[in-house]
């Protein structure tokens, strides 16, 4: 969203955050189960 505009750190969070959930997504399908 718009709103970490101007905001580095908020940014760099939002990175981190994407790519933990990212992370979750692809070990959970490894395992055999399906997130859409």
């Amino acid at each position: 969203g718009g709103g970490t505009i101007g905001h580095p750190d908020g940014i760099q969070a939002g990175a981190t955050a994407n790519r933990v959930a990212l992370e979750s997504m692809v070990m959970a399908r490894n395992e055999g189960r399906n997130y859409v």
